[in-house]
């Protein structure tokens, strides 16, 4: 993975970072700059991955979860979805619900809790999963030629470490 040499996708200017975008107040503690630009780039991430599923008929939870099931070294409760996610139990128990509809996942009778089952993915579940994710790679992709092997693994260390602090200061490290 390496630089594209003399283009780029976006071209920053000195008030936000991104051509043609709105200019941002600057934040008084470059801190608190990073959380907003966390925020902002959530929502661009969603708005950039919004296809990949959406050409399969699933809303982005519906992609999330069916992928967390179809990854899972065991088949998880919605509450396990759920706190890998961020989301509430209820937003999951829905997309789980829709999922088993389109039969992409299968509630399967837990040994561990009697009312809490087990989901796991149904070979359409796992196709679909798989042709999603071939679709979302190939965005990440081009996401990836920007940064050099050296910039996308600092990156990463400092969006682990951000992620770590963030947990530690969530109730149950959710």
């Amino acid at each position: 993975m390496t630089r594209r040499s003399g283009r780029s996708a976006v071209e920053p200017n000195s008030a936000n970072g991104v051509k043609g975008a709105a200019p941002l107040r600057q934040a008084r503690d470059p801190r608190s700059a990073v959380i907003g630009m966390v925020y902002r780039l959530h929502g661009s991430l969603r708005t950039l991955f919004a296809g990949p599923h959406a050409r399969f008929g699933l809303v982005l939870l519906e992609a999330l979860s069916l992928s967390v099931v179809c990854e899972a070294e065991e088949a998880p409760t919605v509450s396990e979805v759920g706190r890998i996610l961020g989301y509430s139990r209820q937003s999951v128990q829905r997309a789980m619900n829709k999922l088993v509809e389109m039969d992409l996942v299968r509630a399967v009778d837990n040994p561990r809790h009697k009312r809490a089952p087990i989901f796991a993915a149904t070979p359409a579940g796992i196709s679909l999963s798989a042709q999603v994710r071939k679709k979302a790679d190939a965005l990440a992709e081009g996401l990836a030629e920007h940064f050099s092997d050296a910039e996308a693994e600092v990156l990463f260390r400092e969006m682990e470490r951000l992620l770590g602090c963030i947990k530690a200061l969530t109730p149950q490290g959710r």
